[in-house]
Protein backbone atom coordinates (compact mmCIF):
# COMPACT_ATOMS: atom_id res chain seq x y z
CA UNK A 1 0.00 0.00 0.00
CA UNK A 2 0.98 3.59 -0.20
CA UNK A 3 2.77 4.79 2.65
CA UNK A 4 2.14 8.07 2.99
CA UNK A 5 -1.78 9.51 3.15
CA UNK A 6 -1.45 12.74 1.33
CA UNK A 7 -5.23 13.59 0.64
CA UNK A 8 -6.29 16.02 -1.26
CA UNK A 9 -6.08 19.92 0.06
CA UNK A 10 -8.55 22.03 -0.27
CA UNK A 11 -8.52 25.84 0.58
CA UNK A 12 -11.71 27.45 1.11
CA UNK A 13 -11.52 31.40 1.30
CA UNK A 14 -8.40 33.58 2.20
CA UNK A 15 -6.40 35.17 -0.83
CA UNK A 16 -3.20 33.10 -3.10
CA UNK A 17 -0.96 34.58 -5.49
CA UNK A 18 -1.23 32.83 -8.65
CA UNK A 19 1.07 32.87 -11.95
CA UNK A 20 0.45 30.80 -14.54
CA UNK A 21 3.22 29.77 -17.57
CA UNK A 22 3.54 28.45 -20.37
CA UNK A 23 5.92 27.12 -22.70
CA UNK A 24 7.70 27.73 -25.31
CA UNK A 25 6.01 31.62 -24.07
CA UNK A 26 7.47 32.03 -21.17
CA UNK A 27 8.48 29.50 -18.98
CA UNK A 28 12.79 29.43 -19.04
CA UNK A 29 12.55 33.02 -17.87
CA UNK A 30 9.90 32.34 -15.68
CA UNK A 31 11.77 29.13 -13.74
CA UNK A 32 15.00 30.33 -14.35
CA UNK A 33 14.03 33.98 -12.47
CA UNK A 34 12.47 31.81 -9.79
CA UNK A 35 16.17 30.28 -8.80
CA UNK A 36 17.69 33.44 -9.88
CA UNK A 37 16.00 36.15 -7.47
CA UNK A 38 15.95 33.80 -4.47
CA UNK A 39 17.67 35.46 -1.62
CA UNK A 40 20.70 34.82 0.25
CA UNK A 41 20.67 31.86 2.57
CA UNK A 42 17.83 29.93 0.82
CA UNK A 43 16.51 27.12 0.32
CA UNK A 44 15.11 25.39 -2.67
CA UNK A 45 13.06 21.59 -3.57
CA UNK A 46 13.03 20.26 -6.83
CA UNK A 47 11.42 17.21 -8.29
CA UNK A 48 11.47 16.46 -12.17
CA UNK A 49 11.49 13.35 -13.67
CA UNK A 50 14.47 13.49 -15.23
CA UNK A 51 17.48 16.16 -15.19
CA UNK A 52 18.26 16.40 -19.07
CA UNK A 53 21.50 17.88 -20.49
CA UNK A 54 20.77 20.33 -23.28
CA UNK A 55 23.93 19.34 -24.73
CA UNK A 56 24.49 15.58 -24.60
CA UNK A 57 26.38 14.99 -21.04
CA UNK A 58 23.08 12.87 -20.31
CA UNK A 59 22.52 10.79 -22.98
CA UNK A 60 23.14 7.27 -22.76
CA UNK A 61 26.04 5.97 -25.32
CA UNK A 62 27.74 2.13 -24.82
CA UNK A 63 25.72 1.43 -21.74
CA UNK A 64 26.60 4.61 -19.54
CA UNK A 65 26.08 8.23 -19.70
CA UNK A 66 28.10 11.66 -20.19
CA UNK A 67 30.31 14.07 -21.23
CA UNK A 68 34.11 15.40 -20.63
CA UNK A 69 33.96 18.23 -17.74
CA UNK A 70 35.12 20.84 -19.97
CA UNK A 71 31.83 19.92 -21.90
CA UNK A 72 29.75 20.11 -19.19
CA UNK A 73 30.90 23.44 -17.94
CA UNK A 74 29.33 24.83 -21.14
CA UNK A 75 25.87 23.32 -20.32
CA UNK A 76 23.09 25.12 -22.13
CA UNK A 77 20.25 24.48 -19.81
CA UNK A 78 19.46 27.59 -18.11
CA UNK A 79 18.58 26.36 -14.69
CA UNK A 80 21.83 24.15 -14.49
CA UNK A 81 24.00 27.88 -14.01
CA UNK A 82 21.21 29.42 -12.53
CA UNK A 83 21.35 26.36 -9.84
CA UNK A 84 25.12 26.57 -9.16
CA UNK A 85 25.43 30.08 -8.52
CA UNK A 86 23.09 30.40 -6.38
CA UNK A 87 24.49 27.82 -4.45
CA UNK A 88 27.67 29.40 -4.74
CA UNK A 89 26.97 32.68 -4.42
CA UNK A 90 24.09 32.63 -2.05
CA UNK A 91 25.01 30.31 0.10
CA UNK A 92 21.02 28.07 -0.56
CA UNK A 93 20.70 24.87 0.69
CA UNK A 94 19.40 22.76 -2.39
CA UNK A 95 17.52 19.59 -2.77
CA UNK A 96 16.55 17.64 -5.77
CA UNK A 97 14.63 14.21 -6.24
CA UNK A 98 14.68 12.35 -9.26
CA UNK A 99 13.99 8.87 -11.24
CA UNK A 100 16.84 6.49 -11.04
CA UNK A 101 17.52 5.39 -14.43
CA UNK A 102 20.28 2.66 -13.80
CA UNK A 103 22.60 4.77 -15.95
CA UNK A 104 25.84 4.47 -14.74
CA UNK A 105 28.77 7.22 -15.83
CA UNK A 106 31.13 6.51 -18.69
CA UNK A 107 34.84 6.23 -17.32
CA UNK A 108 36.65 9.68 -17.55
CA UNK A 109 33.16 11.19 -18.15
CA UNK A 110 30.63 13.19 -16.27
CA UNK A 111 27.14 14.06 -15.80
CA UNK A 112 24.90 16.69 -14.50
CA UNK A 113 23.90 15.44 -11.62
CA UNK A 114 27.52 14.04 -10.92
CA UNK A 115 28.43 18.09 -11.81
CA UNK A 116 25.55 19.44 -8.83
CA UNK A 117 26.30 16.52 -6.01
CA UNK A 118 29.98 17.30 -6.38
CA UNK A 119 29.06 21.24 -5.93
CA UNK A 120 27.45 20.55 -2.75
CA UNK A 121 23.63 19.88 -4.29
CA UNK A 122 21.69 17.12 -2.28
CA UNK A 123 20.61 14.43 -5.38
CA UNK A 124 18.26 11.96 -4.08
CA UNK A 125 16.92 9.33 -6.46
CA UNK A 126 13.27 8.57 -5.89
CA UNK A 127 11.53 5.35 -4.50
CA UNK A 128 8.12 6.50 -2.92
CA UNK A 129 6.25 5.12 -5.75
CA UNK A 130 7.16 3.08 -9.19
CA UNK A 131 7.62 6.10 -10.79
CA UNK A 132 7.83 10.00 -10.38
CA UNK A 133 6.47 12.53 -12.61
CA UNK A 134 6.39 15.67 -10.95
CA UNK A 135 7.42 18.81 -12.27
CA UNK A 136 8.20 21.18 -8.93
CA UNK A 137 10.64 23.96 -8.05
CA UNK A 138 9.91 25.37 -4.78
CA UNK A 139 11.93 28.73 -3.19
CA UNK A 140 11.91 29.61 0.26
CA UNK A 141 13.94 31.68 2.72
CA UNK A 142 15.97 29.83 4.62
CA UNK A 143 14.76 28.84 8.51
CA UNK A 144 16.74 31.81 10.09
CA UNK A 145 15.66 34.35 8.37
CA UNK A 146 13.08 36.22 9.61
CA UNK A 147 11.23 37.58 6.34
CA UNK A 148 8.96 35.51 4.67
CA UNK A 149 9.37 34.42 1.61
CA UNK A 150 7.71 31.28 -1.05
CA UNK A 151 7.23 30.88 -4.04
CA UNK A 152 6.36 26.99 -5.70
CA UNK A 153 6.17 26.48 -9.54
CA UNK A 154 4.42 23.23 -10.39
CA UNK A 155 3.78 22.83 -14.05
CA UNK A 156 4.03 19.84 -16.98
CA UNK A 157 7.14 21.33 -17.88
CA UNK A 158 10.18 18.63 -17.83
CA UNK A 159 13.97 19.65 -17.82
CA UNK A 160 13.96 18.87 -21.28
CA UNK A 161 15.08 21.31 -23.94
CA UNK A 162 12.01 20.17 -26.20
CA UNK A 163 9.64 20.47 -23.08
CA UNK A 164 10.58 24.20 -22.65
CA UNK A 165 11.14 25.21 -26.19
CA UNK A 166 9.48 22.91 -28.25
CA UNK A 167 6.07 21.72 -26.63
CA UNK A 168 3.11 23.49 -25.49
CA UNK A 169 3.33 23.02 -21.29
CA UNK A 170 1.81 25.09 -19.12
CA UNK A 171 1.80 25.83 -14.83
CA UNK A 172 1.27 27.81 -12.36
CA UNK A 173 3.64 29.74 -9.09
CA UNK A 174 1.92 30.45 -6.35
CA UNK A 175 3.22 32.77 -3.67
CA UNK A 176 2.62 32.07 0.15
CA UNK A 177 4.80 33.82 3.17
CA UNK A 178 1.82 35.50 4.50
CA UNK A 179 0.18 33.14 6.32
CA UNK A 180 -2.58 32.81 4.11
CA UNK A 181 -4.02 30.11 1.25
CA UNK A 182 -0.52 30.34 -0.77
CA UNK A 183 1.23 28.67 1.92
CA UNK A 184 -1.28 26.37 3.01
CA UNK A 185 -1.13 24.75 -0.56
CA UNK A 186 3.07 25.13 -0.70
CA UNK A 187 2.51 23.35 3.07
CA UNK A 188 1.09 20.02 1.41
CA UNK A 189 4.22 20.17 -1.40
CA UNK A 190 6.62 20.48 1.08
CA UNK A 191 5.16 17.68 2.94
CA UNK A 192 5.26 15.72 -0.29
CA UNK A 193 8.52 16.69 -1.13
CA UNK A 194 10.14 15.59 2.10
CA UNK A 195 8.33 12.57 2.44
CA UNK A 196 9.60 11.49 -1.16
CA UNK A 197 13.50 12.87 -0.69
CA UNK A 198 13.35 11.26 2.88
CA UNK A 199 12.58 8.22 1.12
CA UNK A 200 15.40 7.98 -1.29
CA UNK A 201 18.69 7.06 -2.05
CA UNK A 202 21.21 9.72 -2.74
CA UNK A 203 22.73 10.02 -5.85
CA UNK A 204 26.33 8.51 -5.36
CA UNK A 205 28.80 9.33 -8.71
CA UNK A 206 31.14 6.32 -9.64
CA UNK A 207 33.73 8.77 -11.14
CA UNK A 208 36.43 11.10 -9.97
Amino acid sequence: PYPAPFEPTEVLGGAASVEVIFSPDSSIQSLTDLIVDAPNGCEIDIETPGFDSWGSCSYEHDGCAGCSVSDMKEEDFPIFPALLNTKHQKGCAIRIVTNNYNTPTCDGEITPLDFLSLNGIEVHMFTTTTFMHVKYIAVRNGSSSATPMRKAAVSSINFSQDSFMQNREAGVIVTGGDGGAGDVLLNRYHSVFDFDFGQGFRHVVNQT
